[in-house]
């Protein structure tokens, strides 16, 4: 909890849902929650919402078990994405190239004194029309995987993320159960950097996926010598109804001027 706030205090992007929240008025915030079946949004407290609404900065949707009790639901998505890790990786380079172009730099959860780059492909739901334009072959992948990625909608990211040594990202949460995130390993050192996913410890294999539900608290560390670089996805939740998707989608459609449907 203390580290979920420090990263909110830190936090100057006043779209990011994670530290943020949805900004929904009381009527969408009550229709949201309700369709959903948020167990930690209880009637109760739906009642006492003010008219001005309130944050939602966590979906937990009650009917979505975590990943660690599914058997390996995603056996097509890594299929393709394990087969095309050469041609990202590729496009990759070319992004690295022009990082002032492309490159953000994510430092409300880090510390250590490294450092972690961002370059959005999708951000909260919305196409990087620049860093579509130079991977054309990243894109016809995530067409092939339209129907798994969390899109469009608010929850859905895919982004291409450079670790560096000495990073230290601190325990976090997703903002919602309903999605799944993929790691698509690009560039990686041989040792000295993990995940560390509910209390278990997971590397990375380059040109391999590391799969995990980030609704769980998870944390990484690069002690290494080189950075490490993963393409990160998130997939809808395999458990998840299309009505479910729908009324996530709807939270997408207007990037803060939200309406009741």
């Amino acid at each position: 909890a203390a580290a979920a706030a420090a990263a909110s205090e830190n936090c100057t992007n006043h779209d990011c849902v994670r530290c943020n929240g949805l900004a929904l008025d009381k009527e969408m915030t009550q229709w949201c929650v309700r369709k959903l079946r948020c167990v930690n949004y209880p009637e109760a407290i739906l009642k006492l919402i003010p008219c001005s609404g309130v944050p939602l900065t966590k979906l937990e949707l009650e009917h979505l078990p975590p990943l660690s009790t599914l058997a390996s639901p995603f056996d097509y998505e890594v299929s393709i994405l394990e087969s095309a890790c050469a041609d990202i990786t590729g496009e990759l380079q070319h992004l690295y190239k022009n990082r002032r172009q492309f490159w953000v730099r994510n430092e409300t959860q880090t510390g250590g004194g490294g450092g972690w780059d961002l370059a959005f492909l999708i951000n909260q739901g919305q196409v990087n029309e620049a860093v579509a334009e130079v991977c054309p072959k990243t894109v016809l992948v995530m067409n092939l995987l339209r129907h798994s990625l969390v899109s469009p909608c608010i929850f859905g990211n895919v982004v291409f993320s450079v670790l560096h040594p000495g990073t230290v990202i601190r325990p976090h949460q997703g903002p919602t159960n309903a999605r799944i995130r993929c790691h698509l390993a690009l560039v990686c050192p041989p040792e000295g950097c993990s995940m560390t996913v509910d209390g278990r410890q997971y590397s990375w294999v380059e040109g391999k996926c590391l799969i995990f539900d980030d609704y769980l608290t998870h944390s990484v560390t690069h002690y290494g010598h080189s950075h490490r670089t993963v393409l990160m996805l998130d997939f809808w939740h395999p458990h998840i109804s299309q009505a479910d998707r729908s009324v996530l989608g709807t939270l997408c459609a207007a990037r803060g001027q939200f309406s009741s449907p």
